[in-house]
């Protein structure tokens, strides 16, 4: 026992989330280490929310002194106490003097049986992923005042004579003298030599095709800078005994460029956030549905056996049994969900996702399971960060395969094509009527039924991959009858 809850309070301390559990009345009785320092940082006395403390007193405390997210957070965890609702959140500011924060609180009810124990409460800092959302659009905001405030260049080229006319903006943005008058190859000198040949190629293309033009390049300017130039143009048939010509405008989109590129990379950023986000809500769910409906179990049943002990010394026997099995469930499973927090797609994946499927399905798959696994397309196309997640989702599907559905073969494919990433793990195990809950939200029925019988709340695994290609901007499809095994197919475009 004493070993089981070591390891509990251990993971629990682990999590950089704030924890605490709480019975029914609202009181606390267990809380991590990242609780009581959030505390201590905010200048309250940990004893004072910690253990023995009540929560909703604390809330209503807050809530009667000004605090209107005290009093909402007050009603929501009541509404879960109460089970009126299974799981309560709720994203709220907490700014400091020195910085902006911003977390996320989520209440969600835990059982012993069919009776309410009460519910685990947990805050996230969420402050990572509301900057990036500040820098997104702070980005789009500056993008748009720099297209406003850019000035088009004007041009035109007469390939009869050679000659290019352009006005003072359209000289500026090639580092000519406002008066100059270029020809052909001045202008193209001006462009960096790398993008000239294809200049020259576009050009040619729309005068042979009598068609548009149109081409991004960057300009070596006369002082060293480089700066990105957009052009477009129309082919124009001389009039009577009039040349042809193209004609056309030019824009500096080199703050666009950057702008673009720092947008990017505030996507990548948000997107790493919540993707840390949705991994520690995953590992919170499944210390309150597996660690901590064990951990009550084991209590509850420690309790009866003090009780019967006196008079029923058999049923006393029975009950410690029951205890004995209850905390090496838990133990086994925080086991497993510190294993799990040692893990990361980046680690996994970091020499290919070919490499890792296979690692995989070496590790996971139990002797007597045939595995195969084939991998067509150009894996060094496939950014990081959704070969880190799509990874996730697919090792998800194959550890839910191995668990859960008997099977006697799981294979794994991997397809990368038409800027496209397309993910899939079937198996011939049990399968399950997927229209016994279609949407996959709805209760445990279908969850269960993914998880096979007997899964502890197998719809953790199914949201975290949910919410895994969710942030992709991908499809998660998920094909099974009953007999006739589960398909598992994700598909995530490779630029989001």
């Amino acid at each position: 026992m004493s070993e089981a809850n070591r390891i509990v309070r251990a993971t629990l301390d682990s999590l950089s989330a704030q924890i605490a559990l709480v019975d029914a009345s609202g009181e606390i009785f267990l809380t991590n280490e990242a609780w009581k320092r959030f505390a201590r940082a905010n200048g309250t006395p940990p004893h004072e929310v910690s253990e023995g403390a009540n929560y909703l007193d604390v809330c209503d405390a807050a809530g009667s002194a000004g605090s209107e997210d005290a009093a909402a957070l007050a009603d929501g965890l009541r509404s879960v106490l109460d089970g009126r609702i299974e799981e309560f959140a709720m994203e709220y500011p907490c700014h400091s003097p020195t910085e902006k924060r911003w977390f996320v609180a989520r209440a969600t009810r835990f059982l012993a049986g069919d009776v309410a124990e009460g519910a685990v409460v947990a805050h996230e800092d969420i402050t990572e992923r509301k900057l990036a959302e500040e820098t997104l659009h702070e980005s789009e905001e500056r993008l748009r005042l720099a297209a406003e405030a850019a000035r088009l260049g004007h041009w035109e080229f007469v390939p009869e004579t050679g000659e290019l006319h352009g006005d003072g903006a359209f000289n500026a943005h090639h580092g000519a003298p406002p008066d100059a008058r270029l020809d052909l190859e001045g202008f193209l000198r001006a462009v960096h030599p790398d993008g000239r040949g294809a200049v020259r190629r576009r050009l040619a293309a729309a005068l042979e095709q009598r068609d548009g033009y149109g081409a991004q390049y960057r300009v070596a300017l006369p002082d060293g800078a480089i700066r990105w130039v957009y052009s477009r143009g129309r082919f124009v048939e001389g009039a009577g005994s009039g040349p042809d010509r193209l004609v056309g405008v030019a824009l500096d989109v080199t703050a666009r460029r950057e702008l673009e590129g720092e947008r990017e990379r505030a996507r990548a950023r948000g997107l790493a956030a919540r993707a840390e986000a949705a991994e520690r809500g995953r590992i919170s769910r499944e210390l309150h549905d597996r660690v901590a409906h064990d951990m009550v179990v084991a209590h509850q049943s420690l309790q009866l056996h003090a009780a019967y002990a006196p008079s029923d010394p058999p049923r006393a026997a029975e009950k410690l049994e029951q205890a004995a099995e209850a905390t090496k469930a838990a133990l086994d499973q925080t086991r497993d969900l510190s294993a799990q927090l040692a893990r990361s797609g980046a680690r996994e994946t970091r020499h290919g996702l070919g490499a890792a499927l296979r690692d995989l399905l070496a590790a996971h798959a139990p002797p007597g399971v045939e595995t195969a696994l084939s991998v067509a397309g150009d894996e060094s196309s496939v950014p990081t960060k959704v070969g880190e997640q799509a990874y996730l989702v697919m090792r998800e599907a194959v550890r839910n395969a191995v668990a859960h559905s008997g099977c006697s073969r799981i294979g794994v494919s991997l397809e990368i094509r038409d800027g496209e990433l397309v993910g899939r793990v079937e198996d011939d195990g049990a399968g399950f009527d997927p229209r016994d809950d279609p949407d996959g939200r709805r209760g445990d029925g279908w969850a269960a039924a993914f998880g096979g019988e007997g899964a502890p709340r197998a719809g953790v695994g199914l949201g975290s991959m949910r919410e895994r290609t969710g942030l992709l901007g991908g499809r998660l499809d998920i094909h099974s009858e009953p007999g006739r095994g589960t398909a598992v197919e994700v598909r995530a475009p490779l630029e989001g």
